[in-house]
């Protein structure tokens, strides 16, 4: 799926996911809501904060894509930061683990 990646700084980009079709989560909701992921290049390295809801990762994979082609980087994850277990945080924990299996969590 192509997703543009959101700059937010030097080598720092959102790279969540927008569902529109989510009604229930922490309460009902008519408008959706996003599932805030970031990726942070440094210099040698690339963390990933944070992912997505189980089931909404091809607009994610999306986002991370363009970054890294903005960027002129290696498709590679070198570190996995996950600030909670709560589904809209982890639920492509797995997906990304696969990918990159010698990134630390």
């Amino acid at each position: 799926m192509k997703a543009d990646a959101v700059k937010i700084a030097d080598g720092v980009y959102w790279v969540g996911v927008l569902d529109w079709d989510i009604r229930k989560y922490h309460g009902y909701t008519l408008k959706g809501t996003t599932y805030n992921a970031y990726l942070v290049f440094g210099d040698e390295k690339v963390a990933i904060i944070d992912n997505t809801y189980p089931g909404t990762s091809a607009q994610m994979w999306g986002r991370i894509k363009d970054a890294f082609e903005k960027e002129g980087r290696e498709f590679k994850i070198d570190v996995i930061v996950q600030n909670h277990v709560e589904k809209d945080h982890s639920g492509a924990l797995p997906e990304i683990h696969k990918k990159f299996p010698d990134a630390p969590i």
